[in-house]
């Protein structure tokens, strides 16, 4: 008797209310009613353990229902009820069992069971994957070269210092010319006559129109990333569907209250993946659930690699066309020091932009894990010995993580739209380039005098004026081009080339 704490009942009920209790175990419930004894001071008594075969029976035949010793003195059990004991602890003043008031419980406080759980076939693949990881990134600190073409910078830079003659002639030339005119052809010196005659004979006029963001990338770059979203979205929205049926089947309240409570990531015994309507799976079963159990990661690291790519197109073309706006440095991946050149974002993308979509995303990442996770449970019978054949190696899940991972997803799809729909600076009448390296080198042409060290100083995109420009371009019409001199807007209606 020296082990059994004594619990009013109110602390009792507290003490047993999680359907997977590991700190106690037997409990003796004391009834006032001393003339109720038949046998001795035994009322009556009832041994509650998981059965493999059926996942077990309450007191009055229904779903195994742990708690149902709780509950029985105010619901009328039946297949479909299962106790909640917030509400046995609202009427824990009038507790009976079997028709017998309690007046306190003696609790059998055990030592808690936990155990580290590890599994070395998946540590090893995480190491491997790692030392591969590592290998590479040294591999390409020491192996690329200095001058590379990581960013839209270090293109225009090449461009400025070495003229590509392929593109000569075509300042105003878009991307969207190149689409329009090359369809189902890749731009390439070698196509000739027609890509290079376009090129140096195609005079285009400047006209001016209001562009947004979301004509940067290709209507099948947005058509690739929105399908990915609602086809995510749709599948956690089945999911949740299925999951929260399973509950009302298992007799639970599916409101937001009933939900909250369960908690993020908690496991209850009513919210477990079963496959083949049981909780007990093989032993070497393990991999599985931990591949099941971050699939979902996977799919959101690949949704995070296909919106920031979107984003990075769109920021890439902002900036692009701010040069059309105002005079600054090229963003270089290794700028000279002492020149006008920028270095590269930190994150890749504005910090406007980056820091809001890395909380966002490890939030996800954070909310995911909670709702969809690894269960593993150890099951000992009333006097402490392990029953290894009961143990249980699942999945479980939680409703309202998964309401918070559609509300966030959400937020963010409509946010990356709402960027979508900001203005570019095309004010100028500059040409959208996007990542598109043609376009690019179109608007490279600066004046010759220029060519030297112009990638290092502030540069602005307009109509450079004619004088030195004659000879160069045949004196034909206007040209617009990246320059550090001054340079005009270029005029409504007027050939550039």
């Amino acid at each position: 008797m020296s082990s059994l704490q004594r619990l009013e009942p109110v602390e009792c009920m507290s003490a047993y209310r999680s359907s997977l209790v590991s700190d106690r175990r037997s409990v003796l419930l004391v009834t006032s009613n001393s003339s109720a004894a038949v046998n001795g001071s035994l009322v009556d008594f009832t041994y509650r353990n998981i059965d493999a075969t059926n996942a077990g029976q309450n007191f009055y035949g229904g779903l195994f229902d742990p708690l149902s010793w709780m509950c029985a003195f105010f619901l009328t059990y039946d297949s479909d009820t299962v106790c909640n004991a917030d509400d046995a602890i609202k009427r824990v003043d009038s507790w009976t069992l079997f028709q017998q008031p309690i007046e306190y419980c003696l609790s059998e406080k055990v030592t808690d069971h936990c155990r580290l759980q590890w599994s070395t076939t998946i540590m090893i693949v995480v190491i491997c994957a790692n030392i591969m990881k590592l290998l590479a990134m040294i591999a390409a600190l020491w192996t690329l070269p200095q001058n590379t073409l990581a960013m839209v910078g270090d293109a225009a830079a090449s461009f400025l210092s070495h003229p590509d003659p392929t593109t000569e002639g075509a300042c105003l030339l878009s991307r969207d010319n190149i689409v329009k005119e090359r369809k189902g052809k890749a731009w390439s010196p070698t196509t000739k006559p027609g890509a290079r005659n376009f090129a140096k004979s195609q005079q285009s006029h400047h006209s001016q129109h209001h562009q947004r963001w979301y004509k940067a990338p290709s209507v099948k770059r947005w058509a690739l990333c929105v399908l990915f979203c609602v086809a995510t979205w749709g599948t956690a929205i089945g999911l949740l569907g299925e999951g929260l049926s399973t509950l009302k089947l298992a007799g639970l309240s599916i409101d937001m209250s009933s939900l909250w409570k369960m908690g993020f990531g908690a496991v209850n015994t009513r919210a477990l993946v079963r496959l083949n309507h049981t909780i007990w799976a093989p032993e070497n079963s393990t991999l599985n659930f931990v591949l099941l159990a971050n699939l979902p990661q996977l799919v959101l690291s690949l949704l995070y690699f296909t919106v920031n790519g979107l984003l990075t197109t769109m920021c890439i073309s902002d900036e692009w066309l701010g040069f059309g706006v105002q005079r600054t440095g090229l963003r270089v991946s290794f700028p000279v020091k002492g020149s006008a050149q920028r270095s590269s974002y930190f994150l890749s993308l504005p910090y406007k932009y980056a820091i809001p979509m890395l909380i966002g995303a490890g939030l996800l990442h954070w909310l995911i894990s909670q709702s969809i996770f690894l269960v593993k449970i150890d099951v000992f019978d009333a006097w402490g010995v392990h029953q290894r054949a009961k143990d249980i190696t699942t999945a479980g899940y939680s409703g309202i993580a998964l309401i918070f991972v559609l509300i966030l997803g959400a937020v963010m799809l409509a946010a990356l739209v709402a960027v979508g729909f900001q203005k570019l600076p095309t004010e100028s009448g500059m040409p959208n380039a996007g990542s598109c390296s043609v376009v690019i080198s179109a608007a490279c042409h600066a004046p010759v005098e220029e060519i030297d060290d112009i990638a290092l100083k502030p540069l602005m995109w307009g109509a450079v004026p004619d004088r030195g420009m004659l000879e160069h371009h045949g004196g034909l019409a206007g040209h617009c081009c990246l320059s550090s001199q001054q340079v005009t807007k270029p005029k409504a209606g007027k050939s550039y080339s």
